[in-house]
C-alpha cells in the first residue's frame, strides 16, 4: 500500500476522532436546565393484603384509616443535571409527583438533599401527589425521596410539572457528554483489545523455516558430513532452479512488464478503495453498536449514574 493511501486513512481516522471530541466538548459546555426524574427499580414489599385480609386483626394508618390493600415502598430521585439554574420562577406549574392506580400515600421522607442551601422539602398535597418546595437548584443539586403507599405493587410515581426552557423532564441519568465520552471510551478499550490480540497471535504463531532451512538446523546436519554434503547439494540445486525459473519468466514476460505494472496498479487502487468503503461502514457500525449498548447499559442501571451529591449512604 502506497504512503499516500497511508495518509489517506490516518487523515480520515483522525477526522472522525475530530468530530467525536468536537461533539464531546460541545455537550460538554452546553448550558440547559435538565431536571431529571429517576425511579428506582427495586421496590419493598411491606405487606401483602392477601395474608392479612383473613387474620383477626386490623392495620390502621397514623389516622386511623384501616388499610386494605398492598403497602409498598418506592424509593425516587429528582435533580438538575444541567449547568443551567433552576429557580421557582422558572415554574409554569408546579413540580408534582403522583402515584398511579388510585393509590394512596402513608408516609413520605426525604433520604438526602444535596445542600441545605438550597432549601429542598416535600409536602403531600392530596392523597396520592407529592408537591417539591425549593430555593435553587443548581447543577447536581436534588434529592433522593421515599414513598410508601397503600396501592397494587405495579403503581408507578410519576412526575407532572412545566419549566420554562425544558421540553421535558429527563428519565436518562447520565448526560449526554458522559454518554459520548463512555461510548468513546468503550470504543478505544474494544481497540486496545484487538490490538493486543493480535500481538499475542503473532509472537506465539510459531514461524516455519523451508525444509532445507530445518535440515541445517538438525543435529545430523552439524555431525555427518556425507548428510550435509546432500544437503547442501540440493539447496544449491534448488537455488539454481530458481535463478533459471526467474530467467526464463523474465524473458517469457519483459514485453508485458509495464502493462502487468499499470494493471496491478489499478487493481491495488479499486482494492485500497473498496476497502476504504469497507472501513468506513465498520467504523460507522462500531459507533452506533457502542453507542447503543452503552446507552443501553445505563438505562438498565441508573442508580450507578446518580450523583453522589443525592446518593444516600
Amino acid at each position: 500500500m502506497k504512503k499516500r493511501n497511508l495518509l489517506n486513512i490516518l487523515g480520515f481516522l483522525i477526522g472522525i476522532l475530530g468530530i467525536a471530541l468536537s461533539v464531546y466538548y460541545y455537550e460538554l459546555s452546553k448550558r440547559e436546565k435538565d431536571p431529571t426524574f429517576i425511579i428506582d427499580p427495586i421496590k419493598f414489599e411491606i405487606l401483602k393484603s392477601s395474608s392479612t385480609h383473613l387474620a383477626p386483626i386490623k392495620i390502621l394508618t397514623l389516622n386511623g384509616d384501616e388499610i386494605k390493600r398492598d403497602v409498598t415502598s418506592l424509593t425516587f430521585y429528582f435533580w438538575n443535571k444541567g449547568k443551567e439554574p433552576i429557580r421557582p420562577v422558572d415554574l409554569l406549574t408546579n413540580i408534582n409527583f403522583i402515584l398511579s392506580n388510585n393509590a394512596k400515600i402513608i408516609d413520605f421522607k426525604i433520604l438526602k438533599r444535596s445542600r441545605d442551601v438550597c432549601k429542598i422539602n416535600l409536602f403531600k398535597h392530596n392523597s396520592d401527589t407529592l408537591r417539591l418546595d425549593f430555593k435553587i437548584l443548581e447543577e447536581n443539586d436534588g434529592f433522593t425521596g421515599q414513598v410508601i403507599f397503600e396501592g397494587p405493587e405495579t403503581t408507578q410515581l410519576n412526575i407532572a410539572t412545566d419549566i420554562v426552557g425544558v421540553k421535558s423532564i429527563s428519565g436518562f441519568a447520565a448526560s449526554n457528554y458522559f454518554l459520548l465520552g463512555k461510548t468513546i471510551a468503550n470504543i478505544l478499550l474494544g481497540i486496545v483489545t484487538i490490538f493486543v490480540m493480535f500481538i499475542l497471535l503473532a509472537i506465539t504463531s510459531p514461524s516455519k523455516d523451508p525444509p532445507i532451512v530445518e535440515l541445517k538446523h538438525t543435529k545430523k546436519y552439524q555431525e555427518d558430513e556425507e548428510f550435509r554434503k546432500k544437503v547442501d547439494a540440493i539447496d544449491q540445486l534448488q537455488s539454481d532452479q530458481n535463478k533459471l525459473w526467474s530467467t526464463v519468466h523474465d524473458l517469457e514476460n519483459n514485453a508485458d512488464d509495464e502493462n502487468e505494472k499499470i494493471k496491478a496498479d489499478l487493481r491495488l487502487k479499486r482494492l485500497v478503495n473498496i476497502g476504504i468503503f469497507i472501513g468506513v461502514v465498520i467504523v460507522i457500525s462500531i459507533l452506533i453498536f457502542a453507542w447503543h449498548n452503552t446507552r443501553e447499559e445505563i438505562e438498565n442501571n441508573p442508580i450507578n449514574y446518580i450523583p453522589d451529591s443525592i446518593r444516600p449512604k
